[in-house]
């Protein structure tokens, strides 16, 4: 299977990652998108959309919406999803929080990286109970960490 990660037609990868997180109303204006397709499909549909939003200088959130399978996590499409917030956005932490009821945002969190931080309770849009998960930007193995050069400014790159 090919992939490939886009950010055109914000709209409709915001409208199809709704659906599919139980967003009810709509994402905050802020929120950006990043959707991994099938090249090798019909019509590149879409495996999985990125959402991230509540951008606070140091922290973002992040939301995963997927087609149930975890076969857009590759190497080169996590390097791109934790990329963005780490490297061109320069959080140095991410949180995913997510319904108590999502096992499947539970395995996969904990599968590229991110760690239990807590419990919210009544924390989400339906009023369950919502689980925290953070990943400082150190933390991350999908993208090298940021390396001193000579000129004493900061450079980073993707693995």
């Amino acid at each position: 299977m090919r992939l490939y990660v886009t950010d055109e037609n914000q709209y409709q990868l915001l409208g199809w990652s709704a659906e599919r997180a139980g967003v009810v109303n709509k994402w905050p204006d802020e929120t950006y998108a990043f959707g991994i397709r099938d090249a090798d499909a019909p019509s590149d549909p879409l495996r999985a959309v990125l959402a991230y939003n509540a951008f606070y200088g140091f922290d973002c959130h992040m939301h995963i919406a997927s087609d149930h399978t975890r076969r857009w996590a590759t190497c080169a499409t996590l390097a791109v999803i934790f990329g963005y917030p780490f490297l061109v956005r320069k959080v140095r932490r991410v949180t995913l929080q997510f319904s108590q009821n999502n096992e499947k945002v539970s395995i996969t969190g904990l599968k590229v990286g991110f760690k239990f931080e807590g419990i919210k309770r009544a924390g989400m849009e339906d009023g369950s109970d919502a689980i925290v998960m953070g990943m400082l930007a150190q933390e991350c193995r999908w993208i090298e960490q940021p390396s001193r050069v000579s000129n004493g400014q900061e450079q980073s790159t993707i693995r």
